[in-house]
């Protein structure tokens, strides 16, 4: 595994930056500082092989759908029908903890949703997401970087190597961003069905969301 040292979170380094993107379009995997929950496991979401990957490094159940990084609600368009709800989230939540699922659209495999006709798509408000994703232009998996079954995420460098050491498949990279806070998953708010159904709270409160049901705001 290699290590990148971030030293500035806001302004990730061109080279990690670039050295991210090469793994992503490689179908590796990199291990990246989130937003939410820790750290997070990325490949490519377009690449059966990278998500496969992802899947078996976890111990993940393939019955378990994955959700994805985008950079913006323009490139959000092109792998889910984002609707003009989901944009008008986008504007008062995004980038930030709020995970909205959406009918995907067939470039995204089956085997990332779990069969489902519908992707979790996230803006996270991490500035390394989001370079990557708009340097390599691509969607990638945004999972805790832990083996499936485990109660705790990764915060550290520390544990990141504690849990995949030994491990048939390591993650490629690690972007080391130090201790991340321990902040909880994501609000997860699923626009496919009428009327939209909170599936998991977090962060973003019910009460923030009330405003979709009634159009204002």
């Amino acid at each position: 595994m290699q290590i990148l040292k971030l030293t500035d979170w806001a302004n990730p380094a061109d080279e990690i930056i670039n050295r991210a993107a090469e793994v992503l379009k490689s179908s590796g995997i990199m291990v990246y500082p989130a937003d939410t929950a820790g750290y997070s496991l990325g490949a490519n979401a377009l690449d059966e092989e990278a998500v496969r990957k992802v899947f078996e490094i976890k111990n993940r159940s393939f019955d378990l759908p994955m959700n994805i990084v985008v950079s913006d609600g323009q490139m959000a368009a092109r792998f889910c029908y984002w609707t003009d709800q989901a944009q008008k989230l986008a504007d008062r939540f995004l980038p930030g903890a709020l995970t909205l699922v959406l009918k995907k659209k067939s470039d995204i495999p089956d085997l990332l949703t779990a069969g489902l006709d519908s992707v979790g798509i996230r803006i996270p408000d991490s500035p390394v997401a989001l370079e990557v994703s708009r340097r390599s232009q691509l969607p990638f998996t945004i999972t805790t970087a832990n083996i499936s079954g485990q109660a705790v995420s990764a915060f550290t460098l520390e544990e990141i190597q504690a849990m995949f050491q030994g491990q048939m498949i390591e993650p490629n990279i690690i972007i080391d961003a130090g201790k991340l806070p321990n902040i909880p998953p994501s609000t997860v708010l699923d626009l496919s069905i009428s009327p939209p159904k909170i599936l998991r709270q977090g962060p973003i409160l019910a009460e923030d969301l009330q405003y979709i049901e009634n159009g204002s705001k």
